[in-house]
């Protein structure tokens, strides 16, 4: 067994600069594990569950034009403008 990690470790060794990218806030190269895609797949599959946690989500759409304007203002300026954004106003 000892063996086999020993010659394993080189490998795995090996792949590990392929998962280092470059943090655009910090410049820094940074250790991801998951993927821009993966990341927006699973906020896409939480968003139902964060949604029904909570008692109600508001519709109104005067308070989420504003809030909207603001949101996308921000977004804009972001690091990660490339990135879809979406927003909801909940009850907390």
């Amino acid at each position: 067994m000892r063996f086999l990690a020993a010659r394993a470790l080189p490998a795995l060794l090996c792949l590990l600069p392929a998962a280092c990218v470059t943090n655009p806030v910090t410049g820094h190269k940074q250790f991801m594990l998951v993927s821009e895609a993966e990341e927006l797949q699973m906020g896409n599959e939480a968003l139902p569950s964060i949604v029904y946690s909570y008692e109600h989500e508001y519709q109104d759409p005067e308070l989420k034009r504003y809030l909207g304007t603001i949101v996308l203002r921000l977004h804009a300026v972001s690091h990660r403008a490339n990135l879809p954004v979406d927003f909801r106003v909940l009850d907390t």
